[in-house]
């Protein structure tokens, strides 16, 4: 989450920058933090579909702190699966 932090500063500094040139630092900034938004919201979107169509499917794939939550669901969903095939062998078995 830090480095996300850090991400999103050297982000909106870049922005500020280019504005500065353009004199509207302020504006640019905002510009910048939409796109940062909406980068969140596509990764949103995605993790959506992905879970209400095909949750068994491969994970997508994100960017930043999106990559890492996209990697954990994906090994909460291995665990859960082994956790029931080992289950159903012991009820087979039974």
């Amino acid at each position: 989450m830090k480095q996300e932090a850090i991400r999103l500063l050297y982000f909106l500094l870049a922005a500020a920058t280019i504005g500065w040139f353009f004199d509207h630092p302020g504006w640019a900034m905002v510009a910048g933090l939409l796109a940062y938004i909406s980068r969140h919201l596509r990764n949103i979107e995605k993790l959506h579909r992905w879970l209400r169509d095909n949750p068994e499917d491969e994970v997508p794939e994100g960017t930043g702190v999106w990559d890492d939550i996209f990697h954990n669901i994906y090994q909460l969903q291995r665990d859960e699966r082994r956790a029931r095939d080992s289950l159903i062998g012991i009820i087979g078995r039974a």
